[in-house]
Parts: C-alpha cells; sequence; structure tokens
C-alpha cells in the first residue's frame, strides 16, 4: 500500500532493474497488472539515447516505441535474491513481445 493511503485496493509497487539490448541497468519500481493490455517503460534521457526505437503518433502525441527484436531483461525484487528474472523480446510482426 501507499504509506498513508485511506483506498482498499491500492497497488504496491515491487522493485525492479531494467536493461534493454546493450543499456546499462536501470533502477526503479513496477506495478504488475495483467489485466493491461500494453506496457510502458520509462527511461532517463542517457539510457533513451542508447536505445534503438521508432516514433509512433497516436491521439496527437508522438512516442519511441523499442524497435522489432530489441531484447528486455528485467529482474524483480531486490538483488541478489531476486523473485524473477525475465527475458523477452519485442516482436512488432505480431505487436507483442515473446520469452527469450
Amino acid at each position: 500500500m501507499t504509506p498513508g493511503s485511506p483506498a482498499v485496493r491500492d497497488w504496491r509497487c515491487v522493485d525492479i532493474s531494467i536493461a534493454v539490448d546493450t543499456s546499462d541497468w536501470n533502477y526503479g519500481t513496477a506495478l504488475f497488472d495483467s489485466g493491461l493490455s500494453a506496457s510502458y517503460i520509462r527511461f532517463d534521457e542517457q539510457t533513451t539515447a542508447q536505445l534503438h526505437t521508432t516514433p509512433v503518433s497516436e491521439n496527437n502525441n508522438t512516442y519511441r516505441v523499442l524497435t522489432n527484436s530489441s531484447t528486455i531483461k528485467m529482474r524483480v525484487g531486490k538483488g541478489p535474491d531476486y523473485i524473477g528474472n525475465y527475458t523477452v523480446r519485442v516482436d512488432d510482426t505480431k505487436n507483442a513481445v515473446k520469452t527469450v
């Protein structure tokens, strides 16, 4: 729960480390919700400059999305005892990611 939150259904974030392709590991928090059809990751400017992205326009906004075959590595929890290690690859042909 968020500290001080009165909400009964407030969700708790977990610690996460994320690296894309050859980028350095980025540390932050994540909120997992299996009911969503899309995922979003925000990186600092230094990491963003290292990523291979493609601009996509939607609703009068332009976003940068990872290119096909980008590999995303995620470690959930605090090391060295992570509760999950995942590697997925972007697959633009199916508008999805695949577990590697």
